[in-house]
């Protein structure tokens, strides 16, 4: 018969070990899209016109004290887009914004000027890339895909 002391011993060693562990940071336990760093890196944005995609600009994000900022690192304007509700040309983003991720969703606001500013919400396709749209006082107006620069 085995000694029932040393069985508990065992558990309790186990237990210890696994709370020691657990408390050193050693392991994560946030999902891989609730980490800080998903979004961080540079970001290349490209718009649907009719029906391919076209390049509109180079984006960094970084996060720090708890906050997420973005800028941009290049962007275009020498492309007219063709959407359900018009032709537009691109509209550059003077400042980046209330930006956001959480559960695989990234939301970030973008001063177009004249008072307008547009909301991008995308979602988490993988790691490295990001489909959605922007809107502009509530209405979609450009599919986008980021994809992160290498």
């Amino acid at each position: 018969m085995k000694n029932p002391n040393k069985q508990w011993r065992l558990v309790f060693n186990l237990i210890i070990l696994g709370l020691l562990v657990f408390s050193s940071g050693c392991i994560s336990f946030k999902p891989a899209y609730e980490k800080d760093d998903v979004i961080t890196g540079n970001w290349d944005q490209y718009m649907l016109t009719g029906k391919d995609y076209i390049y509109g600009g180079t984006f960094s994000v970084t996060f720090s004290d708890g906050k997420y900022s973005m800028k941009y690192v290049k962007q275009r304007d020498d492309v007219v887009i063709y959407t359900e509700s018009g032709v537009i040309g691109i509209i550059n983003s003077s400042d980046l914004f209330d930006i956001s991720f959480t559960k695989g969703v990234w939301r970030f606001s973008s001063d177009w000027g004249s008072g307008n500013i547009g909301e991008f919400r995308l979602i988490m396709k993988s790691r490295d890339i990001f489909e959605g749209w922007s809107y502009l006082n509530g209405e979609k107006r450009t599919s986008n895909l980021w994809i992160r620069s290498k």
